[in-house]
């Protein structure tokens, strides 16, 4: 879990490139996303069923996912965007600070510091590729929501 100090600076982050990333993420996205709600979900869930006759929605549970991001990926993707390096070594730095579990340290090679403010930015940012490749097939997708009961 991040020191307040920690989730200071990971808000910092989170506010300057928050507005880059959030406009080109998938309209159906709202998980963790600046002016938008799970009631919104929801309402554009029961339009898209209404207008399209559809009766199946498919429900994915992405367990564990702040785990086993790729660091690459996430960095790549943030590149794409943001290429002053300080940024970019900042954010390996917060994928990279490691774990203390049992009075013992671990490296991360793998995942998204938990409980850190900037991990569902993080999620949203490595997700937004296959929603994006879903969108190009002409694959519907249902309002993706996250809520605080979600185990990640």
């Amino acid at each position: 879990m991040p020191t307040v100090k920690d989730r200071v600076v990971q808000q910092a982050v989170v506010n300057v490139i928050e507005p880059i990333f959030d406009e080109t993420f998938h309209p159906s996205s709202y998980g963790y996303r600046p002016n938008r709600s799970q009631h919104q979900a929801v309402a554009k869930a029961e339009r898209f069923m209404n207008k399209y006759g559809l009766v199946h929605v498919e429900d994915m549970d992405l367990s564990k996912c702040f785990d086993t991001l790729d660091h690459k990926i996430i960095i790549d993707a943030i590149a794409e965007k943001i290429s002053d390096g300080r940024v970019l070594n900042l954010i390996k730095v917060f994928l990279n600070s490691g774990v203390l579990q049992d009075g013992k340290f671990s490296e991360t090679e793998v995942g998204s510091p938990q409980c850190g403010v900037i991990s569902p930015l993080i999620s949203n940012i490595y997700l937004n590729k296959f929603d994006q490749k879903m969108m190009a097939k002409g694959i519907r997708q249902k309002p993706q929501v996250f809520t605080k009961e979600w185990s990640f």
